[in-house]
């Protein structure tokens, strides 16, 4: 049994690593809906230069966004609008769409 302890505690202690290690790679999406006031996406590479962004809030609502860089925190675009739908170019990092003061159910998506 003194044996099978310490196999056990390294045992636990891998498994618990590797669902930590695991769960970055799934919050790492371009789409995010508001529950309350406000949601953020995970960051996406630009491809080519560009990104896309989505917009999408209830009838007679607002959203405020904004774009932001994650290598240097930079804030890229912001606005505050009802629906958007816009390409950016000129970019080459990796980027965030961050939505605040929305309608509940608004939904941004950066691709």
């Amino acid at each position: 049994m003194k044996k099978l302890l310490p196999a056990m505690v390294v045992l636990l202690a891998t498994a618990g690593l590797v669902s930590v290690t695991a769960q970055p790679a799934q919050a790492a999406t371009g789409f995010c809906t508001v529950p309350w006031s406000g949601c953020e996406t995970g960051a996406v590479p630009a491809g080519d230069g560009v990104i896309w962004i989505n917009i999408t809030v209830p009838a007679g609502g607002l959203c405020s966004w904004r774009v932001r860089d994650t290598n240097n925190r930079a804030i890229v675009k912001t606005r505050t609008t009802h629906q958007w739908a816009e390409r950016i170019t000129g970019v080459y990092s990796w980027y965030r769409l961050e939505l605040t003061n929305c309608t509940p159910g608004s939904t941004g998506t950066i691709t």
